[in-house]
Parts: structure tokens; C-alpha cells; sequence
């Protein structure tokens, strides 16, 4: 049997060497660490790539949890994007 909690991926083409990751999670999966693994397993992953030189993600300004994994991944705020605040590790 699969069971389905999130989602993960990454958005748009690579443009400069940059790629732009995604994610979701249902609600009742929050909080137990499982985005945050993803999130560093997708990054590692993307960097295994030598055309990777950038990753960012963009999060809505009042999306706290969001931004907390985006920081344990070591993300650093860099400004705004077209979705909201704007987080890169290089």
C-alpha cells in the first residue's frame, strides 16, 4: 500500500543554474521532520548536478514553518520573488 503525505519538486526549467524547489505536506504530517529530510535529500541530490550551481524556494511571508525548513536545509533569505520572500543555497 503507498500513502501519499506531501509533495516535492522541482519547478520550472534550470535557468542559469538555478533551480526553484517545491514542496507540500498535508496537515496531519506536519511537524514530525519528514519536508525538512526531503528537503535536504532533494538539495543533496541537486547538487550532484554540476550544471546546479543555485537552489531557491519562495514562501509566502506569513508561512513561519516554511521558512523554519528552509533554514535547517541552510537557505538564506534573498529578498522577494514573483511567489513571495525569497530563500537560496549555493
Amino acid at each position: 500500500m503507498k500513502w501519499i503525505i506531501g509533495n516535492l519538486s522541482f519547478k520550472g526549467p534550470d535557468k542559469d543554474n538555478v533551480v526553484e524547489i517545491g514542496y507540500g505536506i498535508l496537515p496531519d504530517q506536519e511537524g514530525k521532520g519528514y519536508t525538512t529530510e526531503a528537503v535536504q535529500a532533494m538539495t543533496q541530490w541537486a547538487f550532484g548536478n554540476e550544471d546546479v550551481v543555485f537552489i531557491e524556494a519562495e514562501t509566502e511571508p506569513e508561512n513561519r514553518a516554511s521558512q523554519r525548513i528552509l533554514e535547517k536545509c541552510g537557505f538564506v533569505p534573498d529578498g522577494e520573488g514573483q511567489e513571495g520572500l525569497c530563500f537560496v543555497l549555493d
